[in-house]
């Protein structure tokens, strides 16, 4: 509570961050309970929770964690290892497909292009068929109907629809020794 003229009322402005905040990190505070919490967020990522009390060491370490991609293990836990923390592709599948896409066009495109095209392959890589992740299938099994079931679940507007139909015929790769 505060005192205007005399009189004590209510404070309805939260309370104002002492201190300033990384790059990256964002405050959202808790609708009930007005409680700070932290996120991190790298251009074009998710938010990532940040539990460390801002200004500490331990703070700045869980943001340099989020800023890798690695996972931030507190003081007295075990740190997980970077393999633990990728994925990776089987070959054949669609995600070694996207993965052998981007080391291929790198530097041939656009920076811009390619992590456009980024997004959208990470997203049709996300999709779900019931369990199974999209990433994890053999690429060779999709037809038309997949790509259109995809395309229609995961973009609402019918431009950004056509983007993801686009990408179902890109160049085709040559797989042989002398490409490589």
């Amino acid at each position: 509570m505060t005192k205007h003229n005399g009189k004590a009322m209510l404070s309805t402005m939260p309370k104002k961050v002492d201190h300033k905040l990384p790059k990256g990190v964002s405050l959202d505070r808790d609708f009930r309970t007005r409680e700070p919490r932290y996120y991190f967020r790298a251009p074009g990522k998710k938010k990532v929770r940040l539990r460390e009390t801002p200004g500490t060491a331990e703070f700045e370490k869980e943001v340099a964690c989020a800023r890798l991609g690695v996972a931030f293990a507190p003081a007295g836990q075990e740190q997980l290892s970077h393999t633990a923390l990728r994925r990776q592709a089987a070959e054949g599948s669609v995600d070694w497909l996207f993965a052998e896409y981007k080391r291929r066009v790198q530097g041939s495109i656009n920076a811009t292009l390619l992590a456009r095209r980024s997004t959208i392959l990470e997203d049709v890589c996300d999709y779900k068929f019931g369990s199974a992740r999209c990433g994890d299938l053999p690429y060779a099994d999709m037809r038309k109907r997949h790509v259109l079931e995809i395309r229609d679940a995961i973009r609402d507007k019918p431009g950004a629809r056509n983007d993801v139909k686009r990408m179902r015929r890109p160049r085709p790769i040559d797989f042989s020794v002398a490409a490589i």
